[in-house]
């Protein structure tokens, strides 16, 4: 099995029979991140955390021409349609269902479990939008604010938890946790993002003691779509789990080891 990150919330899962991705999104060409729409072609299952265009904003371009499913919750899916995607292409998706894909011998599970979308800091956003690279970036900024009120959360990000190769994956795409859901813990690897609030060390480390994940692999802390975006300080998360976290690297192959 091999798990990429291709910036922000983009994942995939590429196991011998399978092949997944998670909230693809093509960063704008001002991000230095060198990401194009052929890394994520040839993938038939897509399953998106929430609606937010940096989750949902590519797969107009990716499902194209495309024979593939994308899994999502009500909120998307009519924002997916919207957007001219057909609804044969849409599964609709809810906290507590479970989906397994290949043979009993190999196969893969995917459990959907009620997440929480960070609380956005309007100070931190503010700033960020008063600097120099809004107005050299004011396209995107304008992209940005329009997209923003064609994809709403609407409170229905859900978190992943997917059972591959006897181990145990969490993903997030929105750094928070539900407080009525019981969520399962010490698993072999959690994708964490990162952003979108000054006082992300204090979430992160709150959600990290109740997961208490054996392995982290740090995500969505990278300028995918100035000027809303910025490169997040990650030093005091890294520091605190040295022995458990890596930031993730653009295309970067994390294989699993036996003694995860």
């Amino acid at each position: 099995m091999k798990l990429q990150w291709y910036g922000t919330a983009s994942i995939s899962i590429d196991t011998n029979n399978e092949k997944i991705l998670f909230d693809p999104f093509i960063p704008f060409k001002e991000s230095n991140i060198n990401i194009k729409l052929e890394d994520f072609l040839g993938y038939d299952k897509i399953f998106i955390t929430h609606g937010h265009f940096d989750h949902i904003g590519s797969l107009e371009l990716i499902s194209k021409n495309q024979n593939l499913k994308i899994y999502c919750t009500q909120t998307p899916y009519n924002t997916l349609i919207t957007k001219g995607i057909s609804k044969e292409k849409l599964i609709k998706i809810k906290p507590g269902d479970i989906y397994t894909f290949g043979d009993e011998n190999n196969s893969i599970q995917i459990k959907v479990y009620q997440g929480k979308h960070i609380d956005y800091d309007k100070l931190v956003i503010g700033k960020i939008l008063l600097t120099p690279r809004t107005y050299k970036y004011v396209k995107n900024a304008l992209f940005i604010n329009k997209e923003n009120k064609r994809c709403p959360e609407n409170n229905e990000t859900v978190i992943y938890q997917i059972c591959v190769e006897k181990k145990n994956i969490i993903i997030m795409g929105s750094l928070g946790l539900d407080k009525n859901t019981s969520y399962p813990i010490n698993c072999d690897l959690l994708f964490l993002p990162y952003q979108g609030n000054k006082k992300l060390f204090e979430i992160a480390q709150n959600i990290l003691n109740v997961l208490e994940p054996k392995q982290i692999v740090l995500t969505h802390y990278d300028d995918t779509f100035p000027p809303i975006s910025k490169n997040v300080d990650t030093s005091l998360i890294e520091n605190l789990y040295a022995d458990r976290i890596k930031r993730g690297k653009y295309k970067e192959i994390i294989k699993f080891k036996e003694e995860l």
